[in-house]
């Protein structure tokens, strides 16, 4: 579907979307000023955290919270602080994510925000690349407790990837840590493992492919 403008109207990437338009305009944005007059961030952390939201499923108010210390990239897992199911805060991240992180631990301190902005500014950036690339990002909602708007595009796609290259629910609902009354170990150490072991196998593979 498109929209007045021409656009595709966008609530679901593909890899190929991702990575081949969304990201390839994205880094090649003009900076949003803020008041200091210099980029909130850079455009390759821009990238960086749009890359982790499609590979670990998260939140973009997740997203804005990591820091260095959330990585055990040993294990390729990631934990989730004030994560909406608190019990269940893990969730892993894919192959060809490790060493990019692998960077970012060389630079950044522990405790140190990686991302430092706000809401509003990470939507602009996703925003303005989307239509750079020919796509209105949809999806997105105001919701009174919240300031400003967000999208759940990317943890959206995440999920329909996995579908796409034959995960079943089970494995889907731990990526994106949901709980469901009717599976209570649904989220449990054992589907971490499985999980893990399936990304290595699946993404491993699409890297050959790329």
């Amino acid at each position: 579907m498109t929209n007045k403008t021409g656009e595709k109207d966008m609530s679901y990437m593909t890899s190929t979307t991702f990575y081949n338009k969304f990201l390839f305009w994205l880094i090649r944005l003009q900076p949003f000023i803020n008041e200091t007059g210099r980029p909130p961030i850079s455009a390759d952390d821009f990238v960086r955290f749009y890359r982790i939201l499609y590979g670990c499923g998260l939140r973009i108010s997740e997203g804005l919270e990591l820091e260095i210390r959330d990585f055990n990239l040993d294990k390729h897992t990631v934990n989730i602080r004030n994560s909406k199911i608190n019990e269940y805060s893990l969730t892993t991240i894919l192959p060809y994510d490790i060493p990019m992180l692998e960077k970012m631990s060389e630079t950044h301190s522990k405790s140190e925000k990686l991302f430092p902005i706000d809401r509003n500014i990470a939507w602009l950036y996703a925003k303005q690349a989307g239509r750079l690339a020919g796509f209105k990002i949809s999806q997105t909602y105001e919701k009174r407790e919240i300031k400003g708007i967000w999208t759940s595009i990317f943890r959206v796609s995440c999920s329909k990837r996995m579908f796409e290259l034959d995960a079943n629910t089970e494995l889907v609902n731990r990526k994106l840590r949901k709980k469901s009354p009717k599976s209570i170990n649904r989220l449990s150490k054992d589907k971490l493992n499985i999980l893990l072991a399936w990304e290595n196998e699946k993404f491993f593979k699409f890297m050959e492919s790329n």
